[in-house]
């Protein structure tokens, strides 16, 4: 049986394609158990006979890092229960963890209190109500990259080893597998340590595992230029190559029982993009072992292109090691750059430089260039940012009236700090679109007006009723559990997203198939939610009314008929503001 173990943040189409088609895997690590999840969950029991589900709750950042709140472990440990019954048939998940994450780097009073307060939450587990129904194991540490290393250190660890059944670790390494071994697997050394002083550690479950390009930078850096993935730094098939290599090595090493690899998918899938690989079959098929023999053959890797461009079919200014990346991009459908333009290629070397190329390697800028003058060759205010000169270049319509736009949008942010587009869900157009029968379902958890009223709808998720429109990371916890109410797509059709706030039922005018897949999009820069907003605002007249000076006919279109006067005045403050003179 492979070692090797998805790790499924969200079953996407994608994952379940792949959960349901692995064999012979000792493990799987799921954070979701939504009835699509539940089903496939069920096959994947199915078709790896003596593989074990284990499930992890999340709780957030108040679980997390050495100052997490300790003290609440009964609470969080409710709260796992809870959502077992409610959403786990009996017999489905195997093993879960305990509700903490990362909790301890390095040893100190934080290690010692959770290492005190370990058995106490087993025991609480294992005496709820029901839980022998489930015949869980319990899975305790899930300690950060920075485990505690020194051997004195985990031999205070020891204490709780007879409470649990697994002992998790997280161990990544840094731009390959290959690199820094002795950091990646230094849990070979600690095992031996402690068993040659008697102390007998429980099996090790890696909780998370693979390539972290965050190990070489810190926090002064912008977060997509830290949180980068294998895809970052290798191709499909040699990551493949590297994780049969290290499913050969565990394989050796008894006491690892296995190891979750970091990250099937996730849903919503709008975070840690360069780690994904539910879509790469070179990657997936690493993942099975097919009748019970020895491990899949990796994939060969091919020998490193020339630098020099000699491939028929690329671009001129096209480098061979550039090649894959650029007919990824090239194929993406949301890539409309027109072929052959001096557009298409700085736009290429923007993305090149987003996923961690050094562009300028290849004699190419680092920034993106932006334009300095308005369409008709005016002065165009410094307060303009690049999105707004681009629309202005696009569409002729001022730069200054799309930075308008954008501010009484947004501020002029399209995405949070870590990566997600701004968002918005409204819950009585949600309540009116998706159907009576979903709002039955619904009813207990929401609490709102049928018309638009502001900010007083309520959600009740977990026991708890709190505002509807908090803080950004609370607001996408509110669409996907809207999403498990009647049509999934429809809780992301009734959120606006993205810099200009487009609701996300304007999917097809967007370009998209559906709500979800626009707003997974708009995730990918602020660019791309600029684009996709003005094949909407062309479409619809909006960027016709924007070009004659009509604003209050813009406002109509853009944010309907309701408020035009207010929203109008609005508009023309800001252009004001930018330099626009009516």
């Amino acid at each position: 049986m492979t070692k090797l173990a998805y790790h499924v943040q969200g079953f996407t189409p994608a994952a379940i394609a792949a959960v349901t088609a692995q064999r012979n895997a000792k493990m799987i690590k799921t954070m979701d158990l939504q009835p699509w999840a539940i089903d496939a969950l069920k096959v994947w029991k199915k078709n790896n006979p003596g593989g074990i589900v284990t499930y992890r709750h999340y709780i957030g950042e108040e679980a997390e890092g050495p100052n997490a709140q300790l003290e609440r472990w009964r609470e969080f440990c409710n709260r796992l229960i809870v959502y077992l019954k409610e959403n786990a048939p009996p017999n489905l998940v195997d093993a879960v963890y305990l509700p903490f994450n990362e909790i301890a780097p390095y040893g100190g009073a934080a290690l010692d209190r959770y290492v005190e307060l370990m058995p106490q939450m087993a025991d609480h587990l294992r005496s709820a109500s029901d839980w022998h129904n489930y015949d869980l194991k319990i899975i305790g540490g899930n300690w950060s990259v920075t485990t505690p290393h020194p051997p004195e250190a985990w031999h205070g660890i020891a204490p709780a080893f007879p409470s649990l059944d697994y002992l998790c670790l997280h161990r990544y390494s840094k731009r390959s597998l290959q690199e820094e071994q002795d950091t990646l697997y230094d849990f070979e050394e600690i095992y031996r340590n402690l068993r040659a002083r008697g102390q007998r550690p429980p099996p090790l479950i890696l909780g998370e595992f693979g390539v972290d390009g965050a190990l070489w930078t810190d926090a002064s850096m912008p977060r997509e230029e830290r949180y980068k993935g294998w895809q970052a730094f290798m191709p499909a098939a040699e990551y493949a190559q590297q994780l049969a290599e290290a499913d050969a090595r565990l394989q050796a090493l008894d006491f690892v029982h296995s190891a979750a690899v970091f990250n099937l998918d996730q849903y919503p899938p709008v975070d840690w993009g360069s780690y994904l690989y539910a879509e790469q079959p070179e990657i997936v098929t690493v993942f099975s072992r097919p009748d019970g023999a020895g491990a899949v053959r990796p994939v060969e890797v091919p020998a490193p292109a020339p630098v020099m461009q000699t491939e028929p079919g690329l671009p001129s200014w096209l480098h061979n090691d550039l090649a894959a990346l650029w007919r990824q991009w090239r194929g993406d459908e949301r890539n409309e750059w027109v072929p052959g333009t001096a557009r298409e290629k700085a736009e290429f070397w923007a993305h090149a430089g987003r996923v961690g190329v050094d562009v300028s390697r290849y004699g190419e800028p680092v920034e993106r260039p932006a334009a300095d003058a308005a369409p008709d060759g005016g002065p165009v205010a410094d307060s303009v940012g690049v999105i707004a000169r681009w629309m202005a270049r696009e569409t002729g319509a001022a730069p200054a009236l799309w930075q308008a736009v954008i501010d009484i949008e947004t501020g002029g942010a399209g995405l949070t700090d870590d990566g997600y587009p701004i968002c918005r869900f409204e819950l009585a157009q949600w309540r009116r679109r998706n159907g009576d029968g979903a709002w039955a379902q619904a009813d207990p958890h929401f609490e709102g007006e049928q018309t638009w009223q502001g900010d007083d709808d309520l959600v009740n998720m977990d026991g708890a009723w709190r505002p509807i429109h908090g803080d950004q990371a609370f607001r996408r916890s509110v669409i996907a559990f809207a999403s498990t109410f009647g049509n999934p797509d429809e809780a992301f059709a009734c959120s606006s997203w993205g810099l200009f706030q487009l609701m996300g039922w304007h999917h097809a005018l967007a370009g998209y198939a559906t709500a979800e897949a626009m707003a997974q999009a708009f995730a990918e820069s602020e660019e791309v939610q600029a684009a996709g907003y003005l094949k909407w605002a062309q479409a619809r007249g909006a960027v016709a009314a924007l070009k004659r000076g009509d604003l209050a006919g813009f406002v109509r279109i853009h944010n309907g008929r309701g408020q035009v006067a207010r929203v109008t005045a609005l508009l023309e403050r800001a252009a004001r503001r930018h330099g626009f003179s009516f």
